[in-house]
């Protein structure tokens, strides 16, 4: 839970860009053992069979032919992906080694919607990654994507060269990145997304949807709301370890709902998708929940409009119909 916490964090590895790292969990038993023989990639096959059920690949995915990518490490038997489009998605986009500047790259990426992390890695030895973080289920994702793809300050620059983009889920991110499995995810993509004739751009609703006692608006003011049982709750810890999560921009409250309940709230959030976007980050840091995994808790997005609502009806049942309907979907 700390690993996947950590490595999602848009700020843990500031400053190691363009340095070579690894990262990984292990034992006390066997951190004696690696600080002795300090043999890395020794550990890293452990690691990977042991934690993740598959195999390493050679550090080499793809080796040029006729000046065209192929896949020299499919590894089709140790990866499947898996179809889940709720789940959070990323947005990739490879390019070669030393044919692109991957710094100007990442600030074109970055200044097409400001709202995301951007980040550059290096995918293998022959491509450079760009990694957009957060960008939320298959259809915003597939909104995030079609917008950029049309936007010329980005791919300009791309023109002679080729290159590979797609969205991907956090879990299947983990499994093709591990496993340099680039050619099998490209088409599990095309089937999966770009195939599916479903998939229509989503426009902000500029209207008020009436639902329930509920209304929906994505260009209003939103809240990350936590709704939690106050028995045997830490709160100050609660409340110290989120704080320090936020930036300074970001007010945290704690309100009481009722003699049994009290709800944390983060605002100063704009709309839907900057909340959204909070929300998909801060649910991956296991570590800030610690005080109330014990305890009955939900967590969710909610308008001010709506929290007015829900804080006079306080059933989170009816609103967490409402919120999966309208903002997980």
């Amino acid at each position: 839970l700390y690993f996947n916490g950590v490595i999602t964090n848009d700020i843990a590895f500031v400053g190691l860009e363009n340095a070579d790292y690894r990262n990984f969990v292990i034992s006390v038993a066997n951190f004696s053992v690696f600080k002795k023989n300090q043999d890395i990639e020794g550990y890293l096959d452990f690691y990977t069979k042991s934690y993740f059920n598959t195999t390493r690949s050679e550090n080499t995915s793809t080796i040029k032919r006729n000046d065209k990518l192929i896949s020299v490490n499919s590894n089709l038997d140790s990866t499947k992906f898996a179809v889940n489009m709720n789940d959070n998605h990323k947005f990739i986009l490879l390019v070669p080694v030393r044919k692109v500047n991957i710094g100007k790259l990442r600030t074109d990426i970055f200044n097409h919607d400001k709202d995301f992390n951007v980040i550059k890695d290096q995918y293998d030895t022959d491509l450079n990654m760009i990694v957009v973080n957060n960008v939320g289920s298959k259809t915003d994702a597939m909104n995030y994507f079609k917008k950029l793809i049309k936007d010329e300050s980005v791919y300009a620059q791309l023109a002679n060269v080729e290159y590979r983009n797609f969205i991907i889920t956090e879990e299947n991110f983990n499994k093709f990145y591990i496993s340099k499995t680039l050619f099998p995810y490209l088409d599990f993509f095309k089937e999966n997304y770009l195939n599916d004739e479903m998939v229509e751009e989503v426009q902000p609703s500029e209207e008020l949807v009436q639902e329930g006692i509920y209304t929906y608006k994505e260009e209003t003011p939103h809240y990350f709301a936590l709704v939690y049982s106050t028995d045997n709750v830490d709160k100050k810890q609660l409340l110290n370890g989120i704080k320090k999560y936020n930036t300074k921009s970001l007010n945290v409250e704690v309100r009481s709902l009722d003699e049994n309940r009290d709800i944390l709230l983060v605002s100063s959030m704009r709309d839907k998708k900057q909340a959204m976007m909070y929300f998909r980050a801060i649910v991956t840091n296991r570590v800030l929940f610690e005080p109330v995994e014990k305890v009955y808790y939900r967590n969710f997005v909610i308008s001010e409009e709506n929290l007015d609502i829900f804080s006079k009806d306080g059933d989170p049942a009816i609103y967490l119909e409402f919120f999966k309907k309208w903002y997980l979907k």
